[in-house]
């Protein structure tokens, strides 16, 4: 499946979940700077709705292509960020994504959590768990609120 067909796919089947940008109470993940990409973002509160999903959930998935399909599972945290919750948040993103690309072949990967503030109780929770996404861990990707996409992706490639 080319990528464009699978944004194409993504907007048609979450129409209802489908946002301009991934932000949440005043805390938001920039993506102005990848405008060679082609880029959707699914609002995971909506999605999970319709799809009938309750429990813990991400804040976004971004879904971001040029030459390879990237996935992001982000959550935002505005306030001070719960670590464990935060990761139990992200984990089960990960899965709702994994699910979502299970047709393609090669696909990137990106915890993110978005955060005002974490102290370093939290930090060393942070340190010691990964997320698993298609049999693989990744070290989740700690940013301040307002981060770069493109950032993100230069420094974690």
């Amino acid at each position: 499946m080319r990528y464009n067909d699978f944004h194409k796919q993504l907007r048609y089947k979450f129409k209802h979940a489908v946002k301009e940008s991934c932000n949440k109470e005043g805390c938001k993940l920039d993506l102005s700077s990848l405008s060679s990409y082609e880029i959707t973002v699914i609002d995971a509160d909506q999605y999970a709705k319709r799809q009938g999903h309750s429990g813990k959930r991400c804040d976004c998935f971004v879904f971001f292509s040029d030459a390879t399909m990237s996935v992001s599972a982000v959550e935002m945290k505005s306030g001070r960020a719960d670590m464990g919750e935060a990761l139990e948040q992200i984990q089960a993103g990960a899965k709702e994504c994994q699910n979502l690309v299970r047709d393609l072949s090669d696909v990137k990967f990106y915890p993110i959590l978005l955060a005002r503030h974490v102290d370093s109780a939290e930090i060393k929770i942070l340190l010691g768990r990964r997320i698993r996404f298609r049999g693989e861990k990744y070290k989740v990707i700690k940013e301040k609120c307002g981060a770069k996409l493109k950032d993100i992706v230069a420094k974690w490639s």
